[in-house]
């Protein structure tokens, strides 16, 4: 399945088996780093994961989406229901990632099994 827009064309077939390693990366930057915010994170996430996968366009648009992210604080509030968090959310998070991170390399494994990496 390919999506193209004015002549840039995305491949979900490229791109789907890469989305959890995106998010698992994201959120454990979140997790891990005090300061930066939630865009500069997402943008370091995506580009070790996903951007190697995309037209220029694409990377260009993806990068304008994620400086609408909301701050540290408005974030915390959407992932904890709260500014506070305790040290069991935190460990519930990390355990979330290792799910993400697991899926991954399930979605990964069955990509290898059937040559799927290769297609266009």
């Amino acid at each position: 399945l390919s999506v193209c827009v004015c002549g840039a064309c995305v491949s979900g077939s490229k791109t789907a088996p890469h989305g959890p390693e995106f998010l698992s990366l994201f959120l454990l930057k979140l997790v891990d780093t005090d300061g930066d915010s939630p865009s500069t994170l997402a943008t370091t996430a995506y580009d070790a994961t996903l951007s190697q996968h995309h037209t220029w366009l694409v990377r260009k648009a993806v990068r304008l989406a994620f400086y609408g992210m909301p701050s540290n604080r408005a974030m915390m509030v959407k992932i904890y229901g709260t500014e506070e968090h305790s040290e069991a959310d935190q460990l519930q998070m990390r355990r979330i990632i290792e799910v993400i991170q697991d899926v991954h390399s399930r979605v990964d494994a069955v990509y290898t099994a059937h040559n799927l990496h290769a297609l266009p």
